[in-house]
């Protein structure tokens, strides 16, 4: 059984991970994270309910606001973004971002580097949910389809939540267009990831 609603809510955030960093030049300012940011068709556990994100669920709001959404840290809106959406790419898979980097703000490269070497395994959006489809099952909490929803940000964070999600680059300036890509170790990313998985099933 399902339902069509329209919702009139207060914001919420969800999160990704399973990073894939990969690096330029260590020695250089960061100014480019890439990742897949939201992932569609995939349900996720968000508490007593659970959801799931449909095929351009945010195609409204990277139209109408593409290069002026933040990235933040921990959605923590009472400090300045560390950068800012340039560009976003759907896929069959997900939403595709692309984040310009504060280079001159040692907060965002500290959250750069961090995220560059594993330290930040996840991606989050802050949404404001439009329109839901309520999908009632008898053997499983009831899920709720975003249909569409209004993104408000997208920060890096520490937890996961949706597995499926990858951060592809994290870049310096010299990278952008081009050049040797190796990817860099993420032992943490890799441990958080199992270690959540364990708790979440109870073993």
């Amino acid at each position: 059984m399902s339902a069509l609603m329209t919702e009139l809510v207060a914001p919420e955030s969800r999160l990704f991970t399973q990073l894939e960093f990969r690096e330029t030049d260590t020695t250089e300012d960061l100014s480019w994270i890439e990742g897949l940011a939201v992932p569609y068709g995939i349900a996720t556990n968000v508490g007593w309910y659970e959801e799931e994100m449909v095929a351009g669920v945010f195609a409204k709001s990277i139209r109408e606001a593409a290069s002026s959404l933040p990235l933040l840290l921990f959605h923590d809106g009472r400090t300045f973004p560390i950068g800012a959406a340039e560009s976003w790419t759907e896929r069959s898979n997900g939403l595709l971002g692309r984040w310009r980097v504060d280079t001159k703000d040692e907060l965002a490269q500290q959250a750069a580097r961090k995220a560059r070497d594993g330290f930040l395994p996840g991606l989050s959006v802050g949404f404001q949910p439009i329109r839901t489809e309520r999908i009632d099952r008898s053997d499983q909490p009831f899920l709720m389809r975003r249909i569409e929803a209004r993104l408000l940000e997208v920060s890096l964070v520490s937890t996961p939540a949706y597995k499926d999600a990858t951060v592809k680059l994290v870049r310096s300036a010299d990278g952008a267009g081009g050049g040797e890509q190796r990817p860099v170790a993420r032992p943490r990313a890799e441990e958080w990831r199992r270690t959540l998985e364990q708790l979440r099933s109870g073993t």
